[in-house]
């Protein structure tokens, strides 16, 4: 977690005056315009979609939903806790750094450029969907796979940011970095609360009656 926060500082540091980072959203920005094309452009707006608030808006409900149903009551209360929070704390992010969008964009795009809030919400959600289910799966192939494609589509999701324009390459990488801090952040903080709460219990509990 301390990594990824670290990554996220120096992304967001540098992507103004750092010289690496100006290259690389250059480059990287020419590479998108010269690749595009319009069928390709249809597979990344369907990825920028899932990626989106209203999808992701819509499969965080039906995740609390099924782990209301589940009775994971405190999985549920840290996947809204997580997702909720995350969304917040993205737009603050983006409302503090105030990085314009590049100038040529393949969809449409609102607000600020820097943190990727489709990256960073995407690997946010990946976390809390392991941590809340995927990781309770038996079968460790199916487990394997599960993890494998939603972290496929967490990439796929900042990848097509990047391919229509309408973020810089570093956003992304900030975006990546950001969700991957956050979301290890929320979980170490629920697990401490969770002990705190059963230690709590333990010690206002009244004794066994013998």
């Amino acid at each position: 977690s301390v990594t990824f926060l670290y990554l996220f500082t120096i992304t967001a540091a540098n992507f103004a005056s750092g010289r690496f980072y100006h290259v690389l959203d250059l480059r990287v920005e020419h590479f998108a315009i010269v690749l595009h094309s319009s069928w390709l452009s249809s597979i990344m707006k369907l990825f920028t979609a899932i990626g989106g608030p209203l999808i992701m808006t819509i499969l965080s409900l039906i995740l609390i939903v099924y782990l209301f149903q589940r009775r994971k009551l405190s999985e549920a209360f840290f996947a809204f806790g997580t997702l909720g929070v995350g969304v917040i704390f993205v737009n603050i992010l983006k409302a503090y750094f105030q990085r314009p969008r590049p100038l040529i964009n393949f969809t449409d795009a609102v607000g600020t450029s820097f943190p990727s809030g489709h990256a960073m919400m995407a690997v946010v959600f990946t976390i809390v969907l392991y941590y809340t289910l995927i990781r309770t799966i038996e079968n460790a192939r199916i487990r394997s796979l599960c993890i494998a494609l939603t972290i496929g589509m967490a990439f796929a999701i900042g990848l097509s940011r990047v391919y229509l324009n309408v973020h810089w390459a570093s956003d992304v990488l900030g975006g990546f970095a950001g969700g991957v801090f956050f979301g290890t952040f929320a979980i170490v903080a629920f697990r401490l609360m969770t002990l705190v709460i059963r230690k709590s219990r333990r010690t206002h509990s009244l004794p066994d009656i013998p």
